[in-house]
């Protein structure tokens, strides 16, 4: 069973959670981006890390209706996204008073009436810092005449491991990556800090 990306978007939601993992809900939550202009919002992370940055281009397009925008993001996503948007970005949303509404970061989708031609793109929209940058380029040790493609597999149940997680992937593609013309496969598992 499939749903197409309108059926989808309004299911992709936080609400479905039991109310008491509902953050911020003492205020008033976006149902119309329409209400939005010159008011004050903030954007709040609500699953992982992934969901996060992926859905973090709809920050842009909430700052065109507003400038009034904080951004809340996991403490580990601080250091890469502080400095990607024109508008506060922080852990913890604090003064709520101050705030007209507030929305989830995976209902922006649904509100921005998305459809594959209207996902916001940009050639980049998130900027990696460029001392970090040489540093995982030494220790990944990635080709330079082939494509490289990097898998990030990670997992808490441990029946999932990363084998499990090549398998399928190459089950769904029916081929295996390496055999691609002109690729470099990097598995990558549990990265270390740097």
């Amino acid at each position: 069973y499939t749903l197409s990306l309108h059926d989808a978007l309004p299911i992709y939601r936080w609400k479905q959670l039991p109310q008491e993992k509902y953050r911020h809900r003492e205020i008033k939550e976006l149902t119309d981006l329409n209400e939005l202009k010159g008011k004050s919002i903030p954007a709040w992370w609500e699953q992982g890390f992934g969901d996060t940055i992926q859905f973090s281009r709809y920050i842009d397009e909430l700052l065109k209706i507003t400038p009034n925008v904080t951004f809340e993001v996991q403490k580990e996503l601080l250091p890469l996204l502080k400095d990607q948007f024109n508008c506060n970005v922080v852990t913890n949303v604090v003064n709520k008073e101050r705030f007209d509404y507030q929305v989830p970061l995976l209902n922006l989708p649904n509100l921005f009436e998305t459809t594959i031609d209207k996902i916001p793109r940009k050639n980049r929209y998130i900027n990696a810092d460029p001392i970090k940058t040489e540093q995982w380029k030494s220790i990944l040790n990635l080709s330079t005449d082939k494509k490289n493609i990097g898998i990030s597999a990670g997992a808490s149940a441990p029946e999932i491991s990363v084998k499990n997680i090549v398998n399928k992937i190459e089950l769904h593609t029916k081929a295996n990556i390496t055999e691609l013309p002109g690729v470099e496969e990097s598995v990558i598992f549990k990265l270390p800090k740097i």
